[in-house]
């Protein structure tokens, strides 16, 4: 067959007819493609419509402003609904069963706009949760009473208080530790839509008030330690732009000047690190020379003060350094007289006795769920270390108190014993950690006698000097 006869053939005229046709065919998907595909804000709204119940089409709020790390929760993001102007929040409660407990909250404003009219859905995503062991134990009549009981001024607690025990609107759940994280996330909710609805911002007590020149430190990254007659504090400031957060170790003595201090973490602008003073300068000094340069409010001079001790150039950096060196100064006394270790410690229901160097506590621990409270007999002698420990009312789930580990094998051991399981802040370190030591099937109430032998022999000094007539 010659090519023209070729061309003129049956074959030749489908094979056009297929190629036409997958032509138009591949256009038309292409097309169809553009028209439905769905992106990642289609998607997203979609997801939020099912946290509503409806479909709706919402608007993320600008909270980067706001107070938004709250005693009881977290508020992570705002978005309002622009179908009816209601509000959906993602909210992290506080002090859940694992942690944090991650809910969705729908809030509904008064007429006016301004204040928190009600609370619609509440919902807690189990994939969301993992350390909520007992989440699908809560049913959905139960999400439904927010809603329900709303009225003004309401605290909901649902679950457990902050001692371990029943709340006031106490409902039987059988996750009631996370009934108390999500409880706290519908209040978290509605003190912070309160203050945005009316424009305002949340004022809370400021948990770091007795301390001096704190203003630029970041309290929660910033920790010491206490030994003859030195604190040495492991300091973090916050950015004073642009200079990013400095991190510093700092040791001040008994005459209260600076023994010893080095950047760890320099936060200076790149390229402006070599104009920094040199910090060791600072060895020698006292307070007073830091509040000769800036002041006795320790404020921010300026960028073109003149003061050759802190205008070099990095001027922002250089005065981080410095506000940290006077808050570690300013603070020794307190600090000297001040509690170690207290996050887990009953304050109000523990006390110590001094005789012949031994210092002997009553101590009482507060509830880390499921364990509930211990109350401890401890013996601290003169070398630090524990003379004598016995538990005098047990908190651990009933069942479990068998898998404790024996208290007397404490017997012996000093702080480094304490913080080589659990690090320097003496943090819990999970329920499968795998240490021997306290991993034994109750680890939370092992961790809880721990917490309290370590609180009992750092704080030796202090309770000690005390006991002699010392200022608390």
């Amino acid at each position: 067959m010659t090519a023209k006869d070729f061309f003129k053939s049956t074959a030749f005229k489908c094979l056009v007819t297929l190629l036409c046709v997958l032509l138009v065919s591949g256009i038309f998907l292409t097309i169809m493609h553009g028209l439905l595909e769905v992106t990642d804000e289609e998607k997203f709204q979609r997801f939020l419509s099912g946290i509503y119940d409806k479909q709706v089409t919402t608007t993320e709020q600008d909270i980067s402003k706001k107070n938004t790390n709250l005693s009881n929760a977290v508020i992570n993001n705002v978005y309002k609904v622009e179908d009816d102007g209601n509000y959906i929040l993602n909210v992290s409660g506080k002090n859940g069963y694992g942690g944090n407990v991650l809910c969705w909250v729908v809030i509904m404003p008064n007429s006016d706009g301004k204040s928190v009219g009600g609370v619609g859905n509440v919902k807690v995503p189990i994939a969301d949760n993992p350390g909520e062991s007992f989440l699908n134990q809560i049913s959905s009549s139960v999400f439904d009473k927010f809603g329900q009981d709303f009225k003004n001024d309401i605290v909901y607690e649902y679950g457990y208080d902050e001692n371990g025990s029943n709340g006031s609107m106490y409902v039987n759940t059988g996750a009631s530790y996370t009934m108390r994280g999500i409880s706290n996330a519908v209040n978290g909710a509605i003190t912070f839509m309160n203050a945005f609805l009316s424009g305002e911002d949340i004022k809370e007590d400021d948990p770091w008030e007795n301390f001096a020149f704190h203003e630029f430190i970041n309290m929660e990254q910033t920790s010491w330690t206490k030994a003859d007659g030195v604190i040495t504090y492991t300091v973090t400031t916050k950015p004073c732009a642009p200079a990013d957060p400095f991190k510093l170790e700092i040791k001040v003595g008994a005459d209260k000047t600076i023994t010893d201090i080095a950047i760890t973490k320099n936060g200076s602008t790149e390229g402006y690190e070599t104009d920094m003073f040199n910090v060791k300068s600072l060895v020698g000094k006292d307070l007073a020379y830091f509040t000769g340069i800036c002041g006795d409010d320790m404020a921010y001079i300026g960028d073109y003060s003149g003061n050759a001790d802190i205008s070099t150039g990095a001027t922002r950096s250089n005065y981080l350094c410095m506000y940290a060196a006077a808050f570690a100064i300013a603070n020794y006394d307190y600090i000297s007289n001040l509690k170690v270790y207290t996050e887990y410690i009953n304050l109000d229901d523990t006390t110590a006795q001094a005789a012949d160097g031994v210092v002997t506590y009553s101590v009482t621990t507060k509830a880390f769920s499921p364990t509930v409270s211990f109350k401890l007999e401890i013996k601290v002698g003169a070398d630090k270390t524990i003379t004598d420990i016995s538990i005098t009312k047990n908190g651990s789930t009933e069942g479990y108190d068998s898998d404790m580990f024996n208290v007397k094998s404490l017997v012996g051991k000093d702080l480094a014993y304490f913080t080589g399981i659990c690090g320097d802040d003496m943090a819990y370190i999970g329920d499968y950690s795998g240490n021997a030591d306290i991993s034994t099937g109750a680890t939370r109430s092992n961790y809880l006698c721990m917490y309290a032998a370590a609180f009992a022999i750092a704080n030796y000094d202090s309770y000690l000097a005390q006991a002699n007539g010392g200022n608390e």
